[in-house]
């Protein structure tokens, strides 16, 4: 540095100390001590000043530049400082600097506003907007030796004036679509352009709620007084909507206009509920909207803001649902008709009284075909030209088209002629009116025939309620008919199976073991008198006899005569509780309600399931008799009869207990079941309730009321069973649940020479099957508790294929089994059989014992 100039430039800035720094000997100014004075203090005005300025100096036009500048030259600082300005912006070189400096170097001063050039300052082309001042400088001799340019940036400023005015444009566009829908505002539509305060004005004042949302973040930028009222009080304008209207967001509103201004995609919404507050201390409210979110897009194509535009359809809404709910309460269904194209438009009513297909098309020519052709002349299209209306009031018949079904209908419509240039349609409505036909006529029949009615119901009313009432007890006896038989046909073959050998044993001198089996005859003759005894007390016609009763030993006593009834499909368990208090009742009639509960339950569940009796002592407090009004408050003993079935409704439940109400085929009950149940109980002081849910089943509860006499013992004595067995000759597996039976049979076997092997049930039995001991004849009874003997049978031909099969029945129906019943290998005998037909039969099946000679049963 020459001692003369100790320090320069003097300014004190980032670029200067560039400029101190720069070995300016490398380019065409030489070193800065041989600058002359001209430049010398030009350049220190372009370091000093706040403004962006560049001194090109020379020829090869050398860039000297101020910080100011550094920030314009982006990613080209400190590069650009020293070096020539075809090689730091080559890409505007032919374009624009090399005419601008060969201009200034003539001497020329040039000035451009808002100049557009694209610059790749950062690496990147960008578009960018300046304001440009170029004046030449001389040397010492007057001669231009640089070009000064002054710089001003003013993209940010172009950039919001071309946004403002693709606002403008776009705000224009979005009014002039408006235009083509409201035809109240066209005329004033087509001076968007040139009236800008009048289309404000119409904004404003627009029937329609209209906001413009600005941004991703959707910023209010405009809305109207429609918008304003919509919202309530709240200050929106220049805040996101998310802020100042939580609930809309909460609702995924702004989800949804996050899609539109992603996508670009508009979105029309049409009765849409939405949840609106008017203020931030009111409750939400429901609004029904039909709006429009559209977005609005920039020159480039990018979209910048949205614009909302709908209506208030709330009370055309609520009116419409009114209308809709009268019409449907009403059974009125509403048509439009326009004679001119044959459509009709209906409502959802008129489809359903109609029957028509969801979603097919109806014309007039439709629905005229499925009027009877006797009705047609009545229809509007046939009296369309003769008469004023052609929708007065008529009736007619139509089929409908999905079942067939022959209705009437009734009509009922005017004539709407709005003006001159729309086509002239009718309005109507259209109601089912069969029921009131089908009353008409049953009122026609009764009227022609009440005379013979009222003296044919006179005469016979008090013997019909008689003989149902009655009938009503002989249907449990017929219920019972098939389990009875059952019982009646075990218990004769033990007696006539025992007197066989007893007649045999006396024959023989076998006189001790002839005793044994006179026992079990006269065992088997009392049950048999039990039963029977039971059976008329079932049947019989008799006044309440009422007296102390154990319900857990009469239930006790009942068990074996239910499980015959209900059939083995039905588990039945007992839950008696300890402690039951006496009761005083009709016997019978407890009874015969149980039995008619228990065959109920059993109807209930055609696929099998569980039946449950249950008792305990119950306390009905005064809480639960204002309730139940019939209810006397007080102890009583409960016993709930509860199945597994199909349960009840509601409907059914409130009508189950009135006489002659049945849900049974005709034929297959009288409706006095339950009836005669509730009349006993009532009779007794007592109370019947039901609890029922459909497919949960259903529990019926008597309550019968304390007894405080004294306790008497109806206790029943159980039997043990035992099983002897036997090994000799060939080995028979007997399966028979009723011991009686069972031991007499295998006594017979025995006698004949043959091993037996005893089991009770059918689980017993498939255990012998399965193990490894010797078994040539499986004889089982088919009525077996739980597995039955048609199914031991099967279990045996799986384990044991070449098994021979005798069944035992003891119902009379099985005697003539359905085909296929019988396979090769079994046979069937009927119970009571001699001994003499059994021993033939297992001869057949397995012939003599080889053990020792067969001997005779007799």
């Amino acid at each position: 540095m020459d001692a003369a100039f100790p320090v320069w430039p003097r300014v004190n800035s980032q670029t200067a100390a560039l400029v101190r720094a720069f070995d300016w000997s490398r380019t065409s100014l030489g070193p800065i001590a041989s600058w002359p004075q001209s430049l010398r203090t030009t350049v220190e005005i372009v370091l000093g000043s706040p403004v962006a300025m560049v001194l090109m100096c020379g020829r090869d036009h050398v860039m000297i530049y101020n910080d100011a500048y550094s920030l314009i030259a982006g990613k080209r600082h400190p590069q650009a400082l020293g070096g020539t300005v075809p090689s730091i912006w080559p890409e505007i070189w032919e374009s624009w600097n090399r005419r601008i400096i060969e201009a200034g170097f003539r001497g020329e001063t040039l000035t451009y506003t808002d100049q557009q050039l694209l610059l790749m300052r950062n690496g990147a082309p960008e578009e960018v907007w300046f304001d440009l001042y170029y004046a030449p400088t001389r040397d010492e001799a007057g001669v231009v030796s640089a070009i000064l340019c002054t710089v001003v940036e003013t993209t940010a400023k172009v950039l919001a004036l071309q946004r403002q005015q693709q606002n403008e444009q776009q705000l224009k566009r979005l009014n002039e679509e408006l235009r083509a829908q409201r035809e109240a505002i066209e005329a004033a539509n087509r001076k968007l352009e040139a009236e800008t305060d009048f289309l404000r004005d119409m904004f404003q004042h627009s029937p329609s709620f209209i906001a413009v949302l600005r941004g991703p973040d959707h910023v209010f930028e405009l809305l109207n007084e429609p918008y304003q009222r919509l919202i309530g009080d709240r200050e929106v304008l220049g805040k996101p909507i998310r802020e100042v209207m939580p609930e809309v967001a909460e609702q995924g509103f702004v989800d949804l206009l996050d899609r539109v201004y992603r996508t670009g995609e508009p979105f029309v919404g049409t009765h849409v509920s939405v949840l609106l507050r008017r203020r931030d201390d009111e409750e939400l409210r429901e609004h029904i909207l039909d709006f429009v979110y559209q977005p609005i897009r920039a020159k480039d194509g990018a979209v910048i803001a949205i614009f909302v535009e709908g209506t208030d359809a709330t009370d055309r809404a609520s009116a419409e649902e009114r209308l809709r709910i009268a019409q449907k309460a009403g059974g009125i269904g509403a048509f439009e008709w326009f004679p001119d194209t044959g459509e009709v438009v209906i409502s959802d009513e008129f489809r359903r009284i109609w029957n028509l297909p969801a979603d097919s098309e109806v014309s007039a020519d439709t629905l005229v075909s499925l009027v009877l052709p006797d009705d047609r002349k009545r229809t509007g299209p046939a009296l369309l030209e003769n008469t004023p209306n052609p929708l007065d009031y008529t009736e007619y018949r139509i089929r409908d088209p999905q079942t067939g079904e022959i209705r009437w209908l009734a009509r009922r419509g005017e004539v709407i002629q709005d003006n001159d240039r729309l086509p002239q349609r009718y309005v109507g409505v259209c109601f089912d009116i069969t029921a009131r036909k089908s009353i008409e006529e049953e009122l026609r029949v009764l009227n022609d025939t009440l005379e013979h009615r009222v003296a044919t119901e006179v005469a016979e009313r008090s013997a019909a309620e008689e003989a149902l009432r009655q009938a009503q007890k002989m249907e449990a006896v017929g219920q019972l008919t098939g389990g009875i038989a059952h019982d009646f046909n075990n218990l004769l073959q033990g007696i006539v199976g025992s007197l066989d050998l007893v007649q045999t044993y006396i024959t023989r001198g076998r006189l001790v073991e002839a005793d044994r089996f006179v026992g079990s005859a006269m065992t088997s003759a009392n049950r048999a008198a039990a039963l029977t005894h039971r059976l008329l007390a079932f049947a019989r016609r008799q006044p309440l006899d009422p007296k102390p009763v154990h319900a857990n030993q009469l239930i006790a006593s009942m068990e074996d005569l239910l499980r015959r009834s209900l059939g083995v499909s039905i588990d039945i368990e007992l839950v008696l509780a300890g402690g039951l208090w006496m009761t005083r009742c009709d016997t019978n009639q407890l009874e015969n309600a149980i039995l008619n509960l228990a065959i109920n339950a059993r109807d209930a569940m055609p696929q099998g399931g569980k039946l449950t009796i249950e008792t305990c002592n119950a306390h009905l407090d005064n809480a639960y008799a204002a309730r139940q009004r019939e209810v006397t408050p007080g102890q009583y003993v409960c016993i709930c009869v509860t199945d597994t079935g199909d349960g009840m409704t509601p409907e059914v439940i409130t009508r189950a207990f009135d006489p002659f109400f049945t849900t049974k085929p005709v034929g297959q009950g009288t409706g006095l079941g339950l009836s005669m149940i509730y009349g006993f109980a009532r009779q007794s002081e007592g109370y019947a309730k039901i609890y029922s849910e459909v497919g949960k089943g259903t529990t019926v509860k008597l309550y019968l009321p304390r007894f405080h006499g004294n306790d008497e013992d109806h206790s029943i004595g159980l039997e043990a069973e035992h099983s002897p067995v036997h090994n000799a000759g060939e080995t028979i597996l007997l399966v028979e649940d009723e011991r009686v039976v069972r031991a007499l049979v295998a006594e017979v076997l025995q006698e004949l020479g043959y091993s037996v092997l005893e089991a009770a049930d059918g689980p017993t039995a498939v255990k012998l099957l399965d193990s490894e001991r010797r078994i040539d004849l499986l004889v089982t009874d088919i009525g077996l508790p739980g597995l039955n003997g048609r199914q031991v049978a099967d279990t045996a031909r799986k384990l044991r294929p070449e098994l021979k099969v005798l069944f035992m029945t003891g119902y009379a129906e099985n005697a003539a089994v359905s085909s296929g019943f019988l396979e090769p290998g079994m046979q069937m005998i009927t119970k009571p059989f001699p001994m003499k037909t059994l021993s033939s039969r297992v001869g057949d099946l397995i012939g003599k014992p080889r053990g020792g000679p067969a001997k005779p049963t007799r």
